[in-house]
């Protein structure tokens, strides 16, 4: 956004306008700021990334003591294309990967309507003995 400046150290008048609104129908509330006499207008989106997406059942304590979970930030809508998985709670240097599908095809696009449930396997000893555990289950309902 630019000033005109006018010569002599000073600078136009700025009035900035701030409204708020879910302007990108996301579900979060972004910031559009318009300033008077330049004719400007500056769309400020909000990407922070909330949580999403419902638990559906619970694991086991690990070898930490912990039980792991996932979490789903974003948003649910397809069109966003934006949905991050966070585990937590899993034992040090533990291989373990992301489980997702609603059929067992390779390649499966995410579409409107549906729920997809995610969960994280993870290497785990007990005793010293390699085991496979698991985060809780979660689902997520695309719009």
């Amino acid at each position: 956004m630019l000033v005109p400046n006018q010569g002599d150290g000073t600078f136009d008048e700025l009035l900035v306008d701030l409204e708020r609104g879910n302007f990108d129908r996301d579900g979060d509330i972004d910031l559009v700021a318009t300033t008077g006499g330049l004719e400007g207008l500056v769309w400020f989106p909000n990407v922070a990334l909330g949580t999403i997406g419902d638990d559906e059942c619970a694991s086991f304590p690990n070898s930490t003591g912990a039980v792991a979970t996932t979490t789903a930030f974003g948003s649910d809508r397809v069109a966003l294309n934006r949905v991050q998985l966070r585990s937590v709670d899993l034992p040090a240097n533990a291989a373990g990967y992301y489980l997702a599908s609603l059929t067992p095809d390779v390649v499966v696009a995410v579409m409107a309507g549906q729920t997809w449930r995610f969960q994280a396997w993870y290497r785990d000893s007990i005793g010293g003995t390699a085991v496979s555990n698991f985060t809780n289950g979660l689902a997520i309902r695309f719009q």
